[in-house]
C-alpha cells in the first residue's frame, strides 16, 4: 500500500484542518515521521488507522475527537496492487460526538473521477478488508509497528529479535520448527 493524501481535522488535538500529500515525501523514495513528543506523530498514524479501519486502538470508543470539536473526520488516498492491477482509492469516514455516529464512504479513482464503491460503515469495512487483505489486528501488527518495539528490535540480540519477531507477527503457534 503507497499512501497517497491524508485529511482530517478535529482527531486529538488536530481542531483545524490539516493535510498531508505524501506524494512530496515518496519522490525520494522512503521517508519517516519525525517530531517531538506531543506533535501528533501517533495522530497521523491513528488516521490511516481510522480511515481503513473505522478505529483507533489508543481511543475508546469516539474519545478521539477534539475536546472543542463536535465531529472529526479522515479522508486517505492510498494506491494497492488489487486483482493484479494498481488501484487508487478514497476512504473518507466521519464520527459525530452526538450519539457516536459514524459515515464512511469508500472511491475508487478511474479515468480522473471518484466512483463510489460502498457507503456505510460496515459496507466500506467489509470492503477494505478485502481490498487491503488484512485485518485490523493484522495491519497493526505488520504495517504500523507498536511503538517502541522498534527500538526494541534494533537494540536485541539476534536472539532476542527472533522472539520479538515472533511475537509481532503472531508466529510463537508455529513453535521451534521456525527455527530449525
Amino acid at each position: 500500500m503507497k499512501p497517497i493524501y491524508l485529511e482530517f481535522c478535529g482527531i486529538n488535538s488536530f481542531s483545524e484542518k490539516t493535510e498531508i500529500d505524501f506524494r512530496a515525501l515518496l519522490s525520494g523514495g522512503v521517508f519517516g515521521i519525525f517530531g517531538d513528543t506531543g506533535s501528533g506523530k501517533s495522530t497521523i498514524l491513528d488516521c490511516i488507522h481510522l480511515a481503513l479501519y473505522g478505529q483507533i486502538e489508543r481511543s475508546n470508543g469516539g474519545d478521539f475527537i477534539h475536546y472543542g470539536a463536535d465531529s472529526a473526520y479522515v479522508a486517505f488516498d492510498f494506491e494497492i496492487v488489487a486483482d493484479g492491477t494498481r488501484r487508487t482509492f478514497r476512504v473518507r469516514r466521519e464520527r459525530r460526538r452526538k450519539n457516536n455516529t459514524a459515515k464512511a464512504q469508500l472511491y475508487e479513482q478511474k479515468d480522473g473521477a471518484w466512483l463510489a464503491l460502498a457507503d456505510g460503515t460496515r459496507e466500506v469495512n467489509d470492503a477494505l478488508e478485502k481490498i487491503i487483505g488484512l485485518t485490523f489486528a493484522d495491519f497493526k501488527t505488520c504495517i504500523a509497528l507498536p511503538q517502541g518495539d522498534f527500538a526494541a528490535l534494533v537494540k536485541s540480540t539476534p536472539s532476542e529479535r527472533i522472539k520479538l519477531v515472533s511475537r509481532l507477527f503472531d508466529l510463537e503457534k508455529y513453535g521451534e520448527r521456525l527455527f530449525k
